[in-house]
């Protein structure tokens, strides 16, 4: 794997902190019945440098469904009503077990059919009226077949929330956000993230690197599919030419529109055998990096994606990912 790498510095450019004095809410989505201590530790560390940073307001919350698909109307009311006052109760003895500042009370929301994507969209419902800024939320990251495809709640998450949703994962260690990593096509879509990335870097007062791989300017379905069958795509030769420059001269810009704001910028370019996930966490790794960003859309190849590239970077990545839709 080839890593090239731009950089473009200017010390004298004042940070723009006027967006700073409004005070951001985060949804802390929590399972209350959760067993892994480890992912929760993590999520807590970076709830924590998140907000010793900026003003926040950090909402726990918890959705409770039925556990019985045959369950009708009547039963389902009466088995809410049953459990509802215990998850509240051991929800309250675990956040009161916290200290973070910004932590609000805890809440409970209920939804009446045991179906995950109706579950999951009960709790996007809820983060879009409370006009939440992101979603927190914690996976097991756990692998095997079982996980071929999109099946946990983190998932399906990231698959339709509009908000910006930020997981971390058991291996995410690394709880300071001083250095951002951006993966992106540089597209035109992806511009539209990076604007937001940038309002990230300047209430963290991080650094940011745009990382680019060939590999992501291919066709979704056909680099998703390559990924998802454990192989690799070797980028031809006479496109890595052409394709470089034009890539470089779009960073080069992005840089340019970082610096007006304050933000010292790179860019990072990886060429070469290798998926694109790979070549994310690889260059995540090199440079220490305490957040990676990444965008996500909701076609069909665009779920391939998800499925692929995300759910991998998510899996093994030693830091926070931030997972962000053009709007």
């Amino acid at each position: 794997m080839l890593f090239k790498e731009h950089r473009l510095f200017n010390k004298g450019v004042s940070i723009m902190v006027s967006n700073l004095s409004s005070k951001k809410k985060i949804i802390w989505a929590i399972d209350v019945f959760e067993d892994d201590k480890v992912s929760r530790l993590n999520l807590i560390s970076t709830l924590k440098h998140l907000s010793s940073q900026r003003p926040v307001s950090i909402e726990p919350v918890y959705v409770l469904t039925p556990t019985d698909s045959e369950s009708n109307t009547e039963e389902t009311e009466l088995w809410i009503q049953h459990y509802r006052p215990s998850a509240e109760k051991v929800l309250k003895g675990v956040i009161d077990e916290i200290s973070i500042e910004g932590l609000l009370p805890p809440v409970v929301i209920t939804h009446s059919r045991p179906n995950r994507e109706q579950t999951v969209k009960a709790l996007i419902n809820y983060a879009e009226d409370s006009n939440a800024d992101c979603i927190i939320i914690g996976t097991h990251a756990r692998q095997g077949l079982t996980r071929l495809f999109l099946g946990s709640f983190a998932e399906t998450l990231l698959l339709y929330a509009k908000t910006p949703v930020l997981v971390v994962g058991p291996n995410a260690v690394r709880t300071q956000i001083n250095h951002i990593l951006f993966a992106t096509d540089l597209s035109d879509k992806a511009h539209l993230i990076f604007e937001n990335v940038l309002k990230i870097a300047i209430d963290l007062k991080a650094k940011i690197t745009i990382f680019h791989s060939l590999n992501l300017s291919l066709s979704p379905l056909l680099q998703s599919g390559v990924s998802l069958m454990g192989g690799g795509w070797v980028t031809p030769p006479d496109f890595m030419g052409p394709a470089e420059t034009e890539k470089q001269k779009l960073a080069e810009k992005w840089i340019a529109l970082a610096l007006e704001k304050g933000i010292i910028a790179n860019y990072s370019l990886s060429m070469g055998e290798g998926s694109a996930s790979q070549a994310i966490l690889k260059d995540a790794e090199l440079k220490s990096v305490g957040l990676i960003a990444l965008a996500a859309e909701s076609g069909a190849a665009e779920a391939a994606i998800i499925g692929s590239i995300t759910r991998q970077v998510v899996r093994e990545a030693s830091c926070p990912v931030w997972v962000m839709r053009a709007k």
